[in-house]
């Protein structure tokens, strides 16, 4: 599980914004100035924003949704590359933009039905579905603040269709 927050994905641009040289005073870096002992937060640093482990040929090489600064299409946070977030406040939770990061504070998780036994669904075989998961909460002064999202995106790993499907929800929190 991969935990972040909108605030320090927000702090994490602008500390690295101020790495730009200043306008008004050409070849002043202002980051030590406006962010005195700033230190990168590992949560941004570990982001999987790509999939660079063994066997990599076999395995999609985007995972997390990120921000791509440099536009390289690596995930690389000493170039500015962050958590998708939606830090200009453009977009809404209730799009289907996959490539986005939800909440105030949100966990990003990958799971599938591959391995072990299978001992809920009486060992059937495994279908071979990945899911990429965002549990996710807002800092809010009414109802909202003591609620939990989640978004999930289902890919089909398998050799086959999958027709006649339906998926539950078992939220044990």
């Amino acid at each position: 599980h991969f935990k972040t927050t909108k605030q320090e994905v927000e702090e994490f641009v602008a500390w690295t914004n101020a790495g730009e040289f200043d306008a008004v005073t050409p070849n002043s870096n202002t980051q030590e100035e406006n962010f005195p002992g700033y230190s990168v937060p590992l949560s941004i640093q570990n982001w999987p924003g790509n999939y660079a482990g063994p066997d990599q040929d076999n395995y999609e090489f985007n995972l997390a949704p990120y921000v791509s600064v440099s536009g390289e299409g690596f995930y690389n946070w000493q170039e500015g590359d962050y958590p998708a977030y939606d830090l200009a406040g453009d977009s809404e939770c209730n799009t289907e933009d996959l490539n986005q990061i939800y909440g105030d504070q949100n966990l990003w998780w990958v799971f599938n039905d591959n391995g072990n036994i299978h001992t809920e669904s009486g060992s059937s075989q495994a279908i071979g579905m990945e899911i990429r998961a965002q549990a996710f909460a807002f800092a809010t002064n009414d109802e909202v603040n003591n609620m939990t999202f989640y978004n999930y995106q289902l890919i089909n790993r398998s050799t086959f269709t999958l027709t006649d499907t339906y998926f539950g929800f078992w939220v044990d929190s």
